[in-house]
């Protein structure tokens, strides 16, 4: 029971950093946060590309996001659907780079998690505390996967 507490806790934490508004998550001092907002605003402009207004988004930027929602759908996995493994979101990371190459033979080899064990990642997060944890995730996630920062984002 502490345990779940402890991940909701973590988890409703870190749902009110990432969904506020677009302006706040710019503002905001957490790169994860910005990389939201950019991608909220290049979403909410389908000509985004047409204008003068800087929406260049880079392959870190979703690259964070997406090993950010994978890591937050670790957590949720661990409580809600045990039974389909500690190892889940690894098989499907090797499952999705293995279709991909099979569309696209010459694709460059790219796993965002090979060197990761997802569940004990996440399990890292959200036990570590939630100041460390939430730190970890909006701003250091991006150099465990390869990543650099990208400017201010």
């Amino acid at each position: 029971m502490e345990e779940c507490y402890t991940a909701l806790s973590f988890l409703r934490r870190f749902f009110s950093e990432c969904s506020k508004s677009e302006t706040e998550l710019l503002r905001s001092d957490g790169q994860l946060q910005k990389r939201i907002g950019l991608l909220v605003q290049h979403a909410n402009r389908a000509a985004a590309h047409l204008s003068l207004e800087d929406y260049s988004l880079d392959i870190i930027d979703l690259a964070h996001f997406a090993a950010a929602c994978t890591v937050i759908g670790e957590i949720v996995r661990s409580f809600d659907s045990p039974d389909l493994g500690p190892d889940y979101f690894n098989k499907l990371d090797t499952a999705s780079y293995q279709a991909a190459q099979r569309v696209f033979p010459q694709i460059a080899k790219f796993q965002m998690f090979v060197s990761w064990n997802i569940e004990q990642q996440a399990r890292l997060y959200w036990q570590w505390g939630e100041d460390n944890g939430l730190h970890m995730l909006l701003n250091q996630i991006q150099h465990a996967i390869g990543g650099e920062p990208k400017g201010d984002a």
